[in-house]
C-alpha cells in the first residue's frame, strides 16, 4: 500500500514536470484510459505478488507434508497396528467362545434329536395303545350292550324278588303276630302254672284253669317230658314231690340246657315263696340267674322276695334290672313303684304306678297301690276312684275293699264305708 501512496503522489509531480518541461497536455479520456492501465497494471502486479507469496506458503506447507506424512504414517501405522492385534486377539477369542458355544449346541442338538427319536418311539407306542385301546373300547361297548342287557333282566328279577320280598314280609309279620300270640299264651300259661300251690289248686274257682293250663302244657310240643309230669304233680297239690322234680331237672340239664336249668330252678323259686321259706326261694332265683342273666323274671321275683326280707335297696337293683332287660313288663314297673312307696318315695312310686298301668290297664294291683300313694299324698278321691277300679278289675282283692272302706270313713261316708 505504500508503494501504492507513493506512486499515486508521484503521478500529479510527473504531470507538473511535463506541464513545466513543455509537454502538450493530454486529453482527458486519454488520461483516464492511462490511468486505467496503470491501475490495471497495478492490479496484475499486485495480484501476481500475492499469488507468488501463496505458491511460496504452499510449496513450504507441501515440504512439511512431505516431511510429517511418513512420520504421521509411520505412528498411525503403528496405533492401527496394536489396535489390529488386540483387535485380531479379541475376535480370537470370540471365535473360541464361539466354537464353544457351537460345540455346545451341536451336543444339544444331538440330544434333541436323540429325543426326538425317543418322542418318535413313545408316539408310535402310543399309537399301537391307541389302537389296542380303540379295540377295547369296542370290546367294552359290547360288554356294555350286554350289560345293559343283564341289568335289564336283573331289573325284572329285582321286581320279581320285590313282590316276594313283600310277600315274605307279609309271611314274617304273619309269623311274628303267631310268635307274639303265642308267646303270650306261654306267659299266661306260665304264671298259671307257678301259682299253682296247694292252695290255688284247691281253690273251686281255679279248677277248670288248672285243668286248661295241664292240657295246654301236656299238648305243647315246646314242653319237655319231664316238664309235663312235674306239671301233673302241682296240678294234682303234690307240691313237695314237684320241686323235687324240678331240682332234680335242673341238676340233670344244667350244662346242657341252661335255659330249662334256670327255668327249673325259677319254678322252684316260686314254689318256695312263702313267709318261712324265703331263704329257699331266693337260693333258686340266685341259682336261676346265674345260669340265665338275661332272665328278667327271675330278677323281678328276686326282688320280691328281698322286699320281703326287708332288703329294699337291693330289692330295687333287682327292678331296675328286670326293667333293663324287659321295659314293657308291667308287673316290674308294679312291684319297683311298690318299694318305692314303702321307702316314701312318693314321686317315683306314682311314675312307676303310673307306667304299670299304661302297659297293662287291666292291672289291679297297679291301680290298689297308685289309690296308696295318693292317699299318702292327700288325693283321697283320686284314692277312690283307684280303689274302685282295683275292684272292678279283681272283685276278690280284698284289700282294697278295706283301704276304700277306710278312705270313704274318713270322708265321713260310713254308709258306704261298712258296705266295703
Amino acid at each position: 500500500m505504500e508503494d501504492k501512496q507513493t506512486e499515486a503522489s508521484e503521478q500529479p509531480t510527473e504531470s507538473t514536470t511535463d506541464k513545466e518541461t513543455g509537454t502538450p497536455d493530454k486529453t482527458p479520456i486519454e488520461t483516464i484510459q492511462a490511468q486505467v492501465d496503470r491501475l490495471r497494471d497495478e492490479y496484475l502486479k499486485d495480484r501476481s505478488d500475492t499469488i507468488n507469496r501463496w505458491l511460496r506458503v504452499i510449496g513450504l506447507i507441501c515440504a512439511l507434508l512431505g516431511l510429517i506424512g511418513p512420520v504421521a504414517g509411520f505412528f498411525v501405522y503403528n496405533n492401527l497396528k496394536s489396535k489390529g492385534e488386540q483387535l485380531v486377539s479379541e475376535a480370537a477369542k470370540h471365535v473360541g467362545e464361539a466354537a464353544e458355544h457351537v460345540d455346545e449346541m451341536v451336543k444339544r442338538v444331538d440330544e434333541v434329536v436323540k429325543r426326538v427319536d425317543e418322542v418318535a418311539k413313545h408316539a408310535d407306542e402310543v399309537a399301537k395303545h391307541a389302537d389296542e385301546v380303540a379295540k377295547h373300547v369296542d370290546e367294552a361297548a359290547k360288554h356294555a350292550d350286554e350289560a345293559a342287557k343283564r341289568v335289564d333282566e336283573a331289573a325284572k328279577h329285582a321286581d320279581e324278588a320285590a313282590k316276594r320280598v313283600d310277600e315274605g314280609k307279609k309271611y314274617l309279620e304273619r309269623i311274628k303276630a303267631d310268635q307274639t300270640e303265642a308267646s303270650e299264651i306261654r306267659t299266661e300259661m306260665s304264671e298259671i302254672l307257678l301259682k299253682m300251690t296247694n292252695e290255688y289248686v284247691d281253690s273251686p274257682a281255679n279248677t277248670e284253669t288248672v285243668q286248661k293250663t295241664v292240657q295246654e302244657v301236656q299238648q305243647s310240643p315246646d314242653s319237655s317230658l319231664q316238664e309235663k309230669i312235674i306239671v301233673e304233680l302241682q296240678s294234682s297239690g303234690r307240691i313237695a314231690e314237684a320241686i323235687e322234680k324240678w331240682k332234680s331237672l335242673a341238676n340233670i340239664v344244667e350244662g346242657s340246657d341252661n335255659d330249662l336249668a334256670a327255668r327249673s330252678w325259677f319254678s322252684v323259686g316260686y314254689l318256695h315263696d312263702k313267709p318261712d321259706e324265703l331263704e329257699k326261694a331266693l337260693s333258686a332265683y340266685d341259682r336261676s340267674i346265674s345260669l340265665k342273666s338275661d332272665y328278667a323274671e327271675a330278677y323281678n321275683n328276686r326282688g320280691n322276695v328281698k322286699a320281703e326280707l326287708g332288703d329294699l335297696a337291693s330289692a330295687l337293683e333287682d327292678y331296675n334290672e328286670a326293667i333293663r332287660l324287659k321295659p314293657n313288663d308291667a308287673e316290674a314297673y308294679n312291684n319297683r313303684g311298690n318299694t318305692y312307696l314303702k321307702l316314701d318315695d312318693l314321686a317315683s312310686a306314682l311314675e312307676d304306678f303310673n307306667q304299670a298301668i299304661r302297659l297293662k290297664p287291666d292291672l289291679a294291683e297297679a291301680y290298689y297301690n297308685r289309690g296308696n300313694t295318693y292317699l299318702k299324698l292327700g288325693e283321697s278321691a283320686s284314692a277312690l276312684e283307684d280303689y274302685t277300679q282295683a275292684i272292678r278289675l279283681k272283685p276278690d282283692l280284698a284289700e282294697a275293699y278295706y283301704n276304700r272302706g277306710a278312705t270313704k270313713a274318713e270322708l265321713g261316708d260310713l254308709a258306704s264305708a261298712l258296705g266295703d
